[in-house]
Formats: structure tokens, C-alpha cells, sequence
């Protein structure tokens, strides 16, 4: 039996549950050797323990994504379960960050058998997780409500020392509620009553804070201490808060807090000696705010440094701190010494928010940054820092107008204090913010900062800001259609990103280069190699490996490899329903791609509108010109014109005149919809500008699709001659691209075509 306690303070303590469970179940550090131990003889052990332990910060790979740790997590439970039967006890589910309510409903949902889960939480947990009130996999919800009156009663039975003429009182007071009763009948031995009407206190926080006024100053001393730890606390850490001379009769003072039912041993942990926990939350919160606040930031601080020293978690080290300035600036003015504490606190928040955006947690890692961005002083520096952090969370998330907000702050708070550097940084992430807004003016922007940010990134060897540069050049090449310069400059920052050891910058930039070879000039039997040896270096990371396993699928289906494309897509396209809403799982273009290869328009419709759907909600405006202009050709083929011309319009205004591919589309598409309404001289001349704007490009495919729009255009007027070179011309893109299903296609127009 494996127990984990969600902790009710200190948001982004995402994974602390899964350190619980792996200590208990043998791994007490959460190292990967301690976990390879546990896994020992295990199909794909070493994995298991390489993937956890980087969960946990221990030695792993520093960029997972969450389903990864599900995966291994799932595996390693399953691995105790063939072993023996286990349960695994997730308590206070209800103050689980998201993620970790995600990993539960994924092992929950998966779990074979001799695996159970068993979940204590308040009832308003369903009401962040309303589908669980429908039922997870195959579970049992029990409700608990008071306790019904004979079983109150023989609560009471066990409870030593009740008075039978207390009886009734108790169990009126009480009214079902088990502590209440137990710190009732513990109270009655406490003070003396007489033979009126027994006087109760009428809440159970009341008694609460009358039981512990009766306490010795050495047992309230002790309470104190452990109260600030926690609701789970041990022996040692107690022993580290209190005064040398109050060690002596520590031991002394447990078994009396014990004795009294304010503590007990702890439950999930019966063979640790010294190990405790409250008898319940309310007592610890009771105890808590009999502390003075003074003392409660001074507690809090040394607690802080004891964990400092002991090389704890920076989740909790910054919450201690964080406490300790909070107390010290309720109390009187802010002087140096808080401040000290505050960039303190700031520095273990930013690191745990820097820590939890590289295994892709990203609600923890907003709310951590934000926690570390509100501890600092508004024109320091290091805020600066935290807010370009923090700023490309946002953007992660899809909360763009917040990213913008909060990077133009960290701008402006770097250029006060005349940091050049940390003002490049933060411009650089705005820059790239903006791509996704408002495509033309970032492109005018990059073009004008391009030169300044490699200057200054270049002079401070900084490979981080380096390779964001280069991936700005790239963006602004693919936007113009120029895919192989595009691929040049994400090669380029690929470099800087292996230098900088950067792990999550280089998968993004290999997904790109994936998406290059599938979209670009580079031939679909070398674009496939080139993605096969992505996924070699990608390694174990899903989000990376997902992006290019969905254009390796693209690329697949051009060669006619048809049932490879749709393993590979699969693949692909599970992982990003495990990932959820993010902006990478929210552009699935080669899905779409591939299902009109295949001519099943409904499919790549669903695909589309399901990205349309999110991007929209995010605000984002780059990846929804060209998924628009999709959706419209998905649309259009199924014979639905005036709906087609309306994602038309969308993507001509999100994309504001300057996403070249998207244009290409539009406008081919738009002469198709003119011509068969009969309205041909328009649609020729909107059909040749689309061929002549797609021959500004190197996508061969889009450039050989609207040789065939302007095909047919031409053949509808009689001018069977220039058809026939439009689809000639057309079916030389598709065999430089090696793509076999379109050439096949473009054969069989020329086929249908007189000779003239």
C-alpha cells in the first residue's frame, strides 16, 4: 500500500505525491539507479527509471513531456502490481495541481489488474473535473456524509474515557462528525465540568483553539514547529526549529500531543520511527494560527534553510521564504533585509516554474513564475528575467495577450536598468510572440531587430538567445514561403541550441526541420530519412517525437506508403490528445494532408476544425491563416462553396497579406469557386496570380496544386493547349517532390484532356 498527500500550499508542488509513492515503495531518493533497482528484470526498466527519475529533477532527461511521466509512471506501479496486489492512495486530491489530476486519470484509466487506486478528495473536485463525477474507467464513488447515529455511538464506545451521562451531548455536538466527537470526548479529561449542562463549543475549530490554549508552553513550542512544516513532519525537522535547550524533551512532548490525539504516527509510513503526521488538517491549521506572525516568518524562514541545506525541492524552499516575507511585510516596512528574501524566494520559484516548463508542465509553471515575477521589486532586474520566462509559459499556454503584456514589461523594466542583454532576451521572446498575432508586423519588426539581437548575443556568447534568433529568421523565410532558407537558418539554430544544451529548443527546431522536409523543395524519400534519424535524436521526448512522426506520416502517404502513414499518424496523433489543448497539438496540418492524399475530404475537415476551434480561442493568427485556407479547400471539395469562402475571408485576415502559402491556397481556390459559378475571366486571372505568387516559392506541392486550378480553368474555356502545359509543369513539382499520389492524379487529368 502506497500512500501520496497533495499538499494545500505553495502552487506548482505538481509531482510531490509521485516522490511520496516512490519512496514508499522503495526508492527513497527518486535517483535512477534506486528506481532500476525497483524495476529490475522489467521490460524497458532502464527507460522507466531515466524518464521518473527526470521527472523528479534526479538525474533523467531535463525536457519530458507530462504524458512521459504518466507512461513511466503507469509501468512502474503495474511492475509492484504483478509482484503483489497494491493500492495506491492518493489523498487531498482536491489541492492536486492539473497535471497531476491528469496522471491520475491516466493510470486510473489504464490500469491493469492487481493495480487499485483509491482517491480521497472534497467533494469540489468534481467541480474541476466534472467528467469524474461520470465516472473514471471502471470506478466506485462513495459520498461520505455525517455518520449515522449508531454508528456515532459506537464511535464513541471506543473512544476511552466518555462519561455515559456525556453521551448524548457529545453526540449532539457532534452531529455525525467523527473528529469533532474524537476531540470532543478528548477534551472532557482536559478541564473540569460540573452537573449542568455540559458547555461545548459549537465548531470543532473552537474546540480546537480552546484544546490547544490548554497546552504546556513546551508542548505548544513543539506543535508550533510542526505546524509549520506540515501536516506530515518528522522527528528531525521539529528538532531543528526548536532551541538547543528545548531538544532535551522533545520526545517527551510527542508522545503527549499523541497521547492527547492532536498527532499520531504516521499511517503511511508505520515502520519510520520519528515520523509524524496531524491527526487531522484542522489541527494543524489551529495550530498554525496560534502562532504569532512574527515568529510564524521567522519559522518559516529557518525552515527554509534547513531544506536549502538538505538540497530540497525549490517548489518548497521558495513557499517557506515566500511565507516568511509575506509575515515580515504585514508587520511593518520592507527594509533590505526583506528584499534579500524576497529575489530569495523568487530565485527557488523561477527555477522550480523553469523546471516544470521543461517537463511540460505548463499550469505549474505559470503559476510559479508568477509567484516568483510578484516577489520582486518592479524595476529589478531579476524580475525582468522571470517575466521573459514567464512570458514564453503564457505563450505556451495560449494566453497570447498576457504573454505580450508581460514581455513588454520585462522589456521595459531591462531598458531602465540599461541591461542590454536581458532586454534582448525579452525582446526577442516578443518578437516571437508577435508571429503568432499579427504575422506582417512582426515580420517588418524582426527585419529591423534581426542585426541588433546577433549583435548582442554574439558579444555575451549567449547560445540560448542565439539560437531564438535564428529561429525568428527561420519563421520569417517559412512565412514568405522560402523553405529551404527557412531550413538554413533552423539548422543553424539547432547548433546554438546543442551548445547551449538547451534540450527543449532543439526538439522544437527539429520539428520544424521535419516540417521543411515534408513541405519543402527536399524529396520525400530523403525528407523521410531525414526524419527517421529527428527521432533518433529526439530521443524519448513525446511532444518532439510527435510532431515528427505526423510529417513523417505525410511523407509516407506521398511515396504511397500508405499503411506506414497511418501507423505512424496514429502514433502521432494520440500523443497530442495525451498532450491536450497546447499550441503545437493544436496544428495538425499532415493529418489533414494526409487524408486528402487519401481523397477523404470529411476527415481532413475534422482535423481542421478541430484546430481551427483552438486556435481561434487562443488568439493566434499565424498558424490560423494557413489552417483556415485549408479548411477551405477541405470544404470546397466536398461542394460546400460559400462556406469555403468564408474561411477564405478568415484566413486573408489573419494572415494579413503575408503568409505566402496561405495565399497561394486562397487564391487557387477562390478561381476554382468563381469558375464554376460561371464567372471565368475572373477566375483565369485569379488562378495565373495564384501560379505566379506560388512560383515566388519552393513549395513544389502548393506550387503544382495551383497549376492544376489554373488547368482547369483554362480547360473550361476551351484553351486545351495551355491546360495540358499547366498540368505538364504541374506533374514535374510533384516528381521533384516524389510525391506519387499527385503525380498519379495530375496524369490522369492530362489523360482526361483532348490533344489539341
Amino acid at each position: 500500500m502506497l500512500t501520496g498527500r497533495c499538499l494545500p500550499y505553495g502552487d506548482g508542488i505538481t509531482l510531490w505525491p509521485l516522490r511520496e509513492l516512490l519512496a514508499q515503495a522503495g526508492a527513497p531518493h527518486g535517483t535512477r539507479e534506486e528506481l532500476e533497482a525497483l524495476l529490475d528484470g522489467e521490460a524497458d526498466g532502464a527507460r522507466i527509471a531515466e524518464w521518473l527519475a527526470g521527472a523528479l529533477g534526479l538525474g533523467g532527461p531535463g525536457t519530458l513531456a507530462a504524458p512521459e511521466i504518466f507512461w513511466a509512471t503507469r509501468r512502474l506501479l503495474e511492475t509492484l502490481a504483478r509482484r503483489r496486489p497494491l493500492v495506491v492512495i492518493l489523498e487531498d486530491l482536491h489541492w492536486a495541481e492539473p497535471t497531476f489530476l491528469d496522471l491520475a486519470e491516466a493510470v486510473a484509466g489504464q490500469a491493469r489488474q492487481g493495480l487499485q487506486m483509491l482517491c480521497l478528495a472534497r467533494p469540489e473536485l468534481l467541480e474541476r473535473r466534472p467528467a469524474w463525477a461520470a465516472g473514471v474507467a471502471a470506478t466506485i464513488r462513495v459520498e461520505l456524509g455525517p455518520l449515522p447515529e449508531d454508528a456515532a455511538d459506537a464511535l464513541l464506545n471506543v473512544l476511552a474515557g466518555t462519561p455515559p451521562e456525556a453521551r448524548e451531548r457529545l453526540l449532539e455536538v457532534a452531529a455525525g462528525n467523527p473528529l469533532f466527537l474524537e476531540q470532543l470526548a478528548a477534551s472532557l479529561g482536559e478541564q473540569p465540568w460540573g452537573e449542568g449542562e455540559l458547555e461545548l463549543p459549537a465548531t470543532i475549530q473552537a474546540l480546537l483553539a480552546a484544546r490547544l490554549e490548554l497546552l504546556g508552553p513546551g508542548e505548544r513550542a513543539v506543535l508550533w514547529q510542526a505546524a509549520v512544516v506540515g501536516r506530515d513532519f518528522t522527528r528531525d525537522a521539529v528538532a531543528e526549529l526548536l532551541p538547543q535547550e528545548a531538544r532535551g524533551p522533545l520526545g517527551r512532548h510527542l508522545r503527549a500531543l499523541a497521547a492527547k490525539g492532536l498527532i499520531e504516527a504516521s499511517p503511511s509510513r508505520p515502520d519510520a520511527q520519528g515520523d509524524f503526521t496531524f491527526r487531522h488538517l484542522l489541527v494543524q491549521q489551529a495550530a498554525y494560527r496560534t502562532i504569532p506572525k512574527l515568529h510564524r516568518a521567522e519559522l518559516h524562514e529557518r525552515f527554509a534553510g534547513v531544506i536549502e541545506h538538505q538540497a530540497g525541492e525549490d517548489e518548497i524552499v521558495g513557499y517557506h521564504l515566500e511565507q516568511a516575507v509575506r509575515y515580515r511585510d504585514e508587520l511593518g516596512p520592507v527594509d533590505g533585509e526583506v528584499r534579500a528574501l524576497a529575489r530569495r524566494a523568487a530565485g527557488h520559484l523561477e527555477a522550480a516554474g523553469s523546471r516544470a516548463h521543461a517537463r511540460g508542465d505548463v499550469p505549474a509553471a505559470v503559476r510559479l513564475l508568477q509567484r516568483a515575477a510578484a516577489l520582486l521589486p518592479p524595476d529589478d532586474p531579476a524580475r525582468a528575467r522571470t517575466q521573459t520566462g514567464l512570458g514564453a509559459v503564457l505563450m505556451e499556454a495560449g494566453r497570447l495577450d498576457e504573454a505580450d503584456r508581460t514581455l513588454e514589461d520585462a522589456g521595459r523594466i531591462a531598458r531602465t536598468a540599461g541591461d542590454e542583454l536581458l532586454a534582448a532576451r525579452a525582446r526577442v521572446q516578443r518578437l516571437l510572440l508577435g508571429l503568432q498575432v499579427d504575422i506582417g508586423r512582426a515580420q517588418r519588426e524582426i527585419g529591423d531587430a534581426l542585426p541588433e539581437l546577433l549583435g548582442v548575443f554574439e558579444r555575451d556568447a549567449d547560445e540560448v538567445g542565439l539560437c531564438q534568433s535564428w529561429r525568428l529568421r527561420a519563421f520569417v523565410r517559412w512565412t514568405q514561403a522560402s523553405s529551404a532558407a527557412a531550413e538554413d537558418a533552423w539548422r543553424q539554430a539547432a547548433v546554438h541550441a546543442r551548445r547551449a544544451e538547451d534540450e527543449r529548443q532543439l526538439t522544437e527546431v527539429l520539428g520544424w526541420l521535419a516540417s521543411a522536409a515534408l513541405w519543402g523543395p527536399t524529396p520525400a524519400p530523403e525528407g523521410i530519412r531525414r526524419c527517421e534519424r529527428f527521432l533518433t535524436e529526439v530521443g524519448s521526448h513525446q511532444t518532439g517525437e510527435a510532431v515528427i512522426l505526423n510529417h513523417l506520416a505525410g511523407l509516407y502517404a506521398m511515396q504511397g506508403r500508405a499503411e506506414e502513414a497511418r501507423q505512424v499518424l496514429a502514433r502521432g496523433l494520440a500523443a497530442f490528445e495525451e498532450l491536450g489543448a497546447t499550441m503545437t497539438s493544436s496544428v495538425t496540418h499532415p493529418a489533414s494532408f494526409v487524408a486528402m492524399l487519401a481523397g477523404d475530404m470529411a476527415t481532413a475537415e475534422a482535423h481542421l476544425r478541430r484546430d481551427y476551434r483552438r486556435l481561434e480561442q487562443m488568439g493566434e493568427h499565424n498558424y490560423l491563416a494557413t489552417t483556415a485556407a485549408f479548411l477551405a479547400q477541405a470544404v470546397a471539395a466536398q461542394g460546400r462553396h460559400d462556406e469555403a469562402e468564408r474561411f477564405i475571408a478568415v484566413s486573408r485576415d489573419a494572415g494579413a497579406g503575408e503568409d505566402f502559402l496561405a495565399q497561394v491556397i486562397t487564391q487557387g481556390l477562390l478561381a476554382r469557386i468563381l469558375a464554376a459559378r460561371g464567372q471565368l475571366a475572373e477566375a483565369e486571372e485569379l488562378s495565373r496570380a495564384a501560379v505566379t505568387l506560388a512560383a515566388r516559392t519552393d513549395f513544389l506541392n502548393q506550387h503544382g496544386d495551383a497549376l492544376l486550378e489554373l488547368a482547369g480553368v483554362l480547360a473550361e474555356v476551351g484553351r486545351t493547349r495551355e491546360a495540358r502545359a499547366a498540368v505538364d509543369e504541374a506533374l514535374g513539382l510533384y516528381e521533384r517532390k516524389g510525391n506519387l499520389i499527385a503525380s498519379a492524379r495530375a496524369r490522369q487529368q492530362l489523360e482526361r484532356l483532348p490533344n489539341p
